[in-house]
């Protein structure tokens, strides 16, 4: 072995560092003990699990509010694709109404490595909150049907369930 090699990891020749100075232009750092590290009143035990429950909820609380970051793009690309009964605007309608009842059917599925004892009832809201933008979406989607004249909600669509008017009068030519 070369003369380096065991130079550095020859325990005898190592010299160990006591103290490391700060490069220039930087300030010196501030030595905390553990209780000002650990500034909050919980047991050096239960942090972990206090922070990864946290942390759960607040993955959780992303998963819940990502379909109403994306009901904005949505709405603009549907009013970009226009109303015409087209394979494009039908197909993104489609995918829409597929996609959020699909996400509301499986929404167990999205929340399920995130429940804890602790934070069950945070989790729930969340699941409202996931259900409620899913329905903002297809609502999204009906809007878009409405636009391309697919919901019948006018008299003319309902004419083959209407009666004609009969008249009374006569109209008698001289």
């Amino acid at each position: 072995m070369s003369d380096w090699f065991n130079n550095l990891t020859d325990p005898l020749t190592i010299q160990p560092v006591n103290k490391i100075e700060s490069p220039n232009a930087f300030p010196k750092p501030l030595l905390k003990s553990n209780k000002q590290l650990n500034s909050n009143n919980i047991p050096q035990q239960q942090q972990p699990h206090f922070q990864i429950d946290q942390l759960k909820l607040s993955k959780a609380w992303d998963i819940a509010l990502a379909p109403g970051k994306q009901l904005p793009m949505t709405l603009f690309m549907s009013y970009m694709s226009g109303s015409s009964l087209q394979l494009i605007p039908l197909s993104m309608t489609f995918m829409l109404f597929v996609n959020s009842i699909n996400s509301i059917i499986n929404i167990n599925s999205q929340f399920n490595g995130l429940i804890t004892d602790k934070n069950k009832d945070n989790i729930i809201l969340t699941k409202f909150i996931y259900i409620i933008l899913q329905i903002l979406t297809l609502t999204v989607g009906i809007w878009k049907l409405n636009t391309m004249g697919l919901i019948p909600n006018q008299r003319g669509d309902w004419l083959a369930w209407e009666s004609s008017t009969k008249y009374i009068e006569k109209l008698i030519i001289i």
